[in-house]
């Protein structure tokens, strides 16, 4: 194998300007294909005898044949170690190879947060005493604020990475109104000079010792640029340096526009920045509060299990395709699978779009609780409103809430959603919300009347009352009637339904939910489900503390249902049938009310499981004169105490107290005492 002679520099220092100095000359022979390994231990062994494998940095001084102008290269593998032997065949001398043996430097890769906590004097004891300057400070982090009209830098100062450097010196560019221009920048140095050519700012950093700190070495701060090249707008005002500028002021759910950062920056700082820098800046900032979108898919696995570590009895559920690629998520909380008991057996669902960089669909199941307030049951993210999605959500649905008995499910008019229901939920009821319906309902009947006619319809719990208002649409459009009775009136008429729906005849709580969640749909999945999981956690916080101020057996909307209806049964006239049934006449009106099953002609008893005002008359009715009391039986007769009548006239008055003395009355006409007003004598008292 052919040896190849090379000259080795080694033994000496280098210096600011990259230039090694006072260094011994050896020279080596290799061979011509080596690799990085073999090459390290041969200069070890020839070399660097005392340096260990991990301490040595390998360099050539690439000299084009020009007068102080020399480039330094590493060489970290093997590829490097094979261009450098073919690149001194035949020139020896002209590209000598650098072994440098570095010096043991103590770990700056620290958490600089707790350095600063910790103070300057313990940063300072990690540095070697010969460096330690007491003229000079380390910055480990800046904002805009920090930078007043005094602020400056210094030769010396420490900073803690080359970036932390670099956004220094954007800052004061911005704050003194120049721009400058990179010089030079490597892994190991940085130079900026102004952008005017004649201008003498100039500045040289460097890293310091090969760690993590990076030292400002020659900093002249100096300008005479022309008042003439200040611009308005400024190169070093990045959408980087502008996230910087506005995170402090940013919330998650900030509404901030590009145009608002425009403005912020110009009234701030002072510079114009152009809309898509501005609407830059805000991505950045987002997703350093957020998470990127893209990361963020594989972060829901991590927040399910995290999820349901928290939240005892809390389901999750998601699904990719074949290739690892995300498809559906569900999510459904402990605390509401089990508050799904106490609620009655009506779910509300639909479909919300979502805005963030990969879109989707947000479907979401609620109910109403005890209070009248939404209660939401589960949440999925799926790709869109289709039948395998809306099938994948009922499924989780009835995995998580499992399958009660009278269920009935409302939704908008989405053709997926009543398929999915009859294939996951066979038992339960589909029906059609009344707002979705009129809105299709509108596109052929225009007229504003047929609005409330409507809903007198769909609402009325009798079908002699919806009867009536259908005779008053068809009266004006005849053929209305066939056109709702292809829809089915079971499927939005609460007097047809088979099932009870209650008072929830539309799907007002799912879009009030979705009004909700209106900010949250901007954010990355995992950020949405946890943007949900406070929300909720928010909701069922204060309405814990409210229940516990509760002093009534039902709820604060309970309560006053029943005053409004006990309200307007005060003036029924009530007359019994039997023990059971009542007759109870409301003007001309008449209804039946029957205490054994809890209903009421009139239907509201029966359907909302709320006593109607026709049932208050009768359970809340007066008890009667003595006459109509009835004696429970002859064993529970009470009999007066024994008691003997004293002679004469009876006692009205009492017996004085000891020491008490009886008042007398004074006459409120002329202020004398033994008599009164009406038989005074006496001519009235003058003040």
């Amino acid at each position: 194998m052919i040896k190849l002679p090379i000259v080795v520099f080694h033994s000496g220092r280098w210096d600011d300007t990259n230039n090694y100095l006072n260094y011994k000359t050896k020279s080596v022979l290799v061979d011509e294909m080596m690799s990085f390994e073999n090459f390290v231990s041969l200069i070890l062994r020839e070399v660097l005898f005392d340096a260990s494998p991990s301490s040595i940095q390998l360099s050539i001084l690439l000299d084009y044949g020009i007068t102080n102008i020399q480039t330094v290269v590493q060489i970290q593998e093997d590829k490097d170690v094979t261009w450098f032997l073919s690149l001194v065949k035949g020139q020896i001398t002209r590209h000598p190879l650098v072994a440098h043996a570095i010096a043991h430097v103590p770990d700056m890769d620290l958490e600089w947060s707790s350095v600063v906590d910790s103070g300057m004097d313990n940063l300072c004891s990690l540095l070697p005493s010969s460096s330690i300057d007491d003229d000079f400070q380390i910055l480990t982090d800046i904002h805009v604020s920090s930078f007043s009209s005094t602020f400056d830098l210094k030769e010396n100062d420490m900073f803690a990475s080359k970036e932390l450097l670099s956004k220094s010196f954007y800052y004061i560019a911005i704050k003194n109104n120049f721009e400058f221009k990179t010089v030079r920048s490597n892994s190991k140095s940085i130079e900026f000079k102004c952008s005017q050519d004649n201008c003498p700012w100039y500045v040289r950093a460097s890293r310091y010792k090969g760690g993590k700190l990076w030292r400002l070495r020659k900093y002249i701060a100096n300008h005479n640029c022309s008042i003439n090249v200040i611009q308005t707008t400024h190169k070093q005002a990045s959408s980087s340096l502008i996230s910087d500028c506005i995170g402090k002021d940013f919330s998650s759910f900030d509404r901030s526009t590009p145009n608002d950062i425009m403005i912020h920056m110009r009234t701030k700082l002072g510079v114009n920045v152009s809309y898509y820098k501005a609407w830059r800046a805000k991505e950045l900032v987002m997703n350093s509060l957020n998470g990127e979108a893209k990361e963020s898919y594989a972060l829901i696995p991590n927040f399910f299990m995290k999820l349901k570590e928290i939240n005892p009895g809390s389901f999750t559920a998601y699904e990719t395709d074949t290739e690892g690629h995300f498809k559906y998520c569900f999510m459904a909380i402990g605390a509401c699978i089990e508050g799904w008991k106490y609620c009655r057996p009506n779910i509300s669902v639909d479909g919300t779009f979502l805005k963030s960089k990969y879109g989707g669909t947000l479907l979401t199941a609620s109910t109403i609780d005890g209070n009248n307030q939404i209660f939401p049951l589960a949440f999925s993210i799926v790709d869109s409103e289709n039948d395998a999605s809306w099938r994948w959500f009922f499924e989780n649905i009835k995995n998580s809430l499992g399958d009660r008995e009278d269920l009935v499910v409302i939704s908008d008019r989405h053709l997926s959603i009543p398929k999915s229901v009859h294939n996951v939920f066979p038992n339960a009821e589909y029906c059609v919300c009344l707002q979705h319906l009129l809105k299709s309902l509108k596109l052929i009947y225009k007229d504003p009347i047929i609005d409330k006619l409507f809903f007198r319809c769909g609402k009325a719990y009798t079908v002699v009352d919806f009867e009536t208002n259908m005779r008053w649409m068809e009266s004006m459009y005849p053929s209305i009637r066939d056109y709702l009775s292809k829809v089915s009136f079971e499927k939005w008429a609460r007097a047809y339904c088979t099932r009870k729906r209650y008072q929830m005849m539309t799907t007002n709580i799912s879009e009030s939910l979705n009004a909700v969640l209106k900010e949250s749909r901007d954010l990355p999945v995992a950020a949405l489900l946890d943007s949900i999981r406070q929300i909720l956690q928010n909701w069922f916080y204060d309405r814990r503390k409210v229940a516990c101020c509760m002093r009534t057996v039902l709820t604060s909307w309970a309560e006053g249902e029943l005053r409004i209806q006990h309200q307007n049964s005060r003036s029924f006239t009530v007359n019994a049938i039997n023990d059971v049934e009542f007759q109870v006449i409301d003007g001309r009106k008449q209804f039946i009310v029957r205490l054994d099953c809890k209903s009421c002609t009139c239907c509201v008893w029966d359907l909302d499981e709320i006593p109607c005002a026709h049932a208050l008359a009768v359970l809340l009715r007066p008890v009667g004169n003595h006459a109509n009391w009835k004696s429970i039986g002859i064993e529970n007769n009470i009999l007066p105490p024994t008691f003997k009548r004293q002679a004469g006239r009876p006692r009205k008055q009492r017996i004085l107290s000891i020491g008490e003395k009886k008042s007398h009355s004074r006459c409120s006409h002329c202020h004398r005492a033994g008599h009164n007003r009406r038989n005074c004598k006496f001519p009235p008292f003058l003040q």
